[in-house]
């Protein structure tokens, strides 16, 4: 018989706005689905809303894109299948989602996206009769001043959507450029177990499993802290080291 769950948390809104909200997710109560899926576990002290929605993203199979706006942080606990949570994120913390494959963009209620996508000048007639008919609507493109490419603006869907009919006119693949901003672009020292109280925001059990700290530094299983304790499992709240053979665990407060 299914059980009803309940998640709370608490969601900190930029100029430290804090809104209190009670979401209860209903589900099957066991960690794998029928699909052979398993929950989202998600502990949370402080966690960004980008780092969530990213790993959720993540046991979908997929890739979150969360725009740079989105600086909300969450408190306490969410499980639940990852698709349900996404949607329930993106209606309490007022976002908009375009989906498109396995990539998931996530950005602010009118939020224009300006990209330039560079070209021949052969295939910018190419691309401009592609999205000429029919016009694609939400948006606006023009010729790049020194005729490098093309101009897309407007909306989220718009510009993706513009960047398929392109690739279909063109036969090549278009991108606009793309800074790194993925987590592990940047090597960081990880700090003995002493130092991690107050300092994991994040803590998930569910593959790909992982903790996160302050800075964004993730912790996976098999990495090595400074003083030497290696990473074995990951829990719903807590974290288990070894060194020669001893053990010793860390608890999410």
């Amino acid at each position: 018989m299914p059980h009803a769950r309940a998640a709370l948390f608490l969601v900190s809104m930029p100029l430290a706005v804090v809104i209190g909200v009670l979401v209860a997710v209903v589900g099957t109560h066991h960690s794998a689905r029928a699909d052979g899926a398993s929950d989202a576990v998600l502990e949370m002290r402080g966690a960004p809303l980008a780092s969530v929605l990213d790993h959720l993203a993540a046991i979908e199979g997929g890739e979150a894109h969360v725009d740079d706006s989105v600086t909300d942080t969450l408190d306490g606990s969410l499980v639940g299948e990852p698709g349900e949570l996404m949607r329930l994120l993106i209606e309490s913390h007022h976002l908009e989602l375009f989906q498109d494959g396995d990539n998931y963009w996530f950005d602010r209620p009118g939020r224009t996206i300006v990209d330039f996508v560079p070209l021949q000048k052969s295939d910018i007639v190419l691309a401009l009769r592609a999205l000429a008919a029919p016009v694609a609507p939400g948006g606006t493109v023009q010729v790049e001043a020194s005729e490098r490419g093309l101009v897309l603006n407007g909306s989220r869907a718009y510009v993706r959507t513009s960047l398929a009919r392109i690739a279909l006119a063109t036969g090549k693949a278009v991108e606009p450029p793309r800074f790194a901003s993925g987590h592990g672009d940047e090597e960081k020292a990880l700090p003995p177990i002493s130092a991690l109280a107050g300092r994991v925001v994040l803590l998930s059990p569910t593959e790909p499993a992982f903790a996160e700290l302050d800075d964004g530094t993730r912790l996976s299983v098999g990495d090595t802290l400074e003083d030497g304790r290696q990473l074995a499992t990951i829990e719903r709240q807590r974290m288990v080291f070894r060194r020669a053979g001893e053990e010793a665990a860390f608890t999410l407060r």
